[in-house]
């Protein structure tokens, strides 16, 4: 609606239309495009994993400034070595052999069952789920291969060793307390 005090405003006249180039001529006359600037290499993208590995070991670093701290340190790389070496022994014995033979026996006889099978698919989808992946990164890192390694041990002697109130629970603190102090030694 336009008021009839105010006249209606003229518009205005359309523009007349270039006519079209040639495609050929175009290209000719277009100013060539500059070449893509080259990004910058992007820094490498620090694990989380890595991250918190890292700053665990910052960390206990000052563990090692007392006497006590690196005589604590010194033995778990003496346990660690001393373990590697009698597990390594009794593996290579007749014993050992004998005993790894019937594991593996049994183990693959457990998979054929239902159960086993079931227990397998499960595992397969925690492995493949994101616990799973993160538990595998944690696995990689000198800190998560000691530490695991260290508890493995120490629940294995806590069931076996008769000590009361040392189970395998303690005995898996302990053992992963002694494999943060190997990588904590190796490290420094």
């Amino acid at each position: 609606m336009t008021d009839e005090t105010t006249p209606a405003k003229p518009q205005a006249a359309a523009k007349p239309k270039a006519a079209a180039k040639p495609k050929a001529a175009a290209a000719s006359t277009a100013k060539p495009k500059a070449a893509p600037k080259p990004k910058a290499a992007p820094k490498p993208k620090v694990d989380k994993v890595d991250k918190l590995a890292a700053e665990a070991l910052d960390a206990g670093k000052p563990i090692l400034e007392s006497e006590t701290g690196r005589k604590a340190a010194a033995f778990s790389e003496t346990a660690f070595t001393k373990g590697e070496e009698l597990v390594g022994k009794a593996l290579d014995s007749d014993i050992g052999k004998k005993a790894s033979a019937t594991a593996q026996e049994y183990t693959a006889k457990a998979l054929e069952t239902d159960l086993g099978k079931q227990a397998s698919a499960y595992g397969k989808q925690a492995m493949d789920s994101e616990a799973g992946q993160t538990a595998k990164k944690v696995w990689n890192t000198p800190l998560g291969r000691n530490v695991g390694t260290g508890a493995a041990a120490g629940a294995a002697l806590g069931l076996v060793l008769p000590i009361p109130f040392v189970g395998p629970f303690v005995g898996a603190v302990v053992g992963g307390g002694l494999g943060y102090l190997r990588t904590l030694a190796k490290k420094n």
